[in-house]
């Protein structure tokens, strides 16, 4: 028997080339490297995957950054605009106060002008009077007598002539941010475009979602709905009372409610549980706990807007017809992990949007 080559003693498939020919044996060996190439390969795809994902992901992060700043930039112009009118309006009112003031005291100092000088004549006469001759005083004395006579009253000085300093600076800062609040708005529920579907379209103050053609460039992160045309709010809720006020308009196809953070990081599968909506799609309002179906919800009137009330620890689920105050339906649940709100929009026509308080 010939001798075991060195490669024998390593494998199986070496041993039986021994006594193979050699294009037979190169061939099974062929195979054999194919069997371990192939899952090499598969694993260079995914981290190539991986790559491209990380290199969107990066450049996602600039244009977020970029959008970000352009959007705090404007927020902020509001508000120095707010404040610089605020300060303008301010000092001018505080300069109207010091003109009125002053106007009044200069009116006061122009009356006692007129006195002084008239009292001044007086007194230089009666002094002169009071130099002539004995003989010239005592002639003149009943008419030097009437002279002395000084019937003017003097002006008044009102209260209030100084300026109302307290009026301007107390609670300066405090009473400009309680007018602030009449340009500002809170909105409970802020939309999370990391979660959102890539053919969702999300407004600049991040309330409003519309359906649109969709970014091929964003990035598959973890947090992205790849299955359906929906998106989260930005805050989960795991206890206290919550809520807030879609409007939905014409929309033709749209959905509302609260989800699992456990389903919601399997938004691309169908679901049996975990997604608590109401729902319009194809001419018919529905309710449902799954993205699977929605069941028939009988209403009277049509939605322009709806409520979601959200009772965490009472494990409830309701939502009413705001503009009509009536109750649309209840789900009861028994809670126990965190809960999104939760949009879907499949209509281009029309943007849900989050109603600010």
């Amino acid at each position: 028997m010939d001798p075991v080559c060195g490669e024998c003693q390593k494998s199986e498939s070496h041993t039986n080339h021994c006594f193979k020919p050699l294009d037979e044996a190169a061939v099974d060996l062929k195979l054999d490297l194919k069997s371990k190439l192939n899952p090499l390969k598969e694993r260079l795809k995914h981290f190539r995957n991986m790559k491209f994902t990380c290199v969107q992901t990066e450049e996602h992060i600039k244009v977020q950054t970029q959008h970000a700043e352009t959007q705090i930039t404007s927020e902020f112009g509001i508000l120095h605009h707010f404040l610089w009118a605020e300060e303008a309006s301010r000092i001018a009112a505080l300069r109207t106060e010091m003109e009125q003031k002053t106007q009044v005291v200069k009116k006061t100092i122009a009356q006692l002008n007129g006195i002084i000088l008239a009292l001044s004549n007086k007194v230089t006469a009666l002094e002169e009077e009071e130099e002539t001759d004995n003989i010239s005083f005592l002639q003149n004395y009943k008419a030097t007598v009437e002279k002395a006579q000084f019937n003017l009253q003097d002006p008044k000085i009102h209260k209030g002539s100084l300026i109302s300093v307290a009026k301007h600076l107390g609670n300066l800062t405090f009473r400009v941010w309680e007018k602030m609040r009449t340009i500002v708005q809170y909105t409970p529920v802020i939309l999370d475009p990391n979660t959102a579907h890539p053919c969702l379209h999300i407004s600049d103050d991040l309330t409003g979602v519309t359906l649109c053609n969709g970014d091929p460039w964003l990035p598959r992160n973890p947090e992205r709905s790849d299955g359906y045309p929906s998106i989260l709010g930005s805050e989960g809720f795991d206890s206290g009372r919550h809520s807030w006020v879609v409007e939905v308009g014409d929309s033709s196809a749209w959905v509302v409610g609260v989800i699992c953070e456990s389903v919601s990081k399997q938004r691309g599968n169908f679901m049996k549980h975990g997604l608590w909506q109401v729902g319009y799609y194809k001419g018919r309002y529905g309710k449902g706990v799954s993205h699977e179906r929605l069941m028939p919800l009988p209403m009277k009137q049509t939605l322009q807007q709806i409520r979601v009330l959200l009772d965490w620890d009472g494990g409830l689920i309701s939502f009413f017809d705001p503009l009509n105050n009536t109750h649309v339906h209840t789900f009861r649940e028994t809670f126990t992990e965190r809960v999104y709100p939760y949009f879907y929009s499949a209509c281009a026509a029309q943007t849900l949007r989050v109603l600010p308080e």
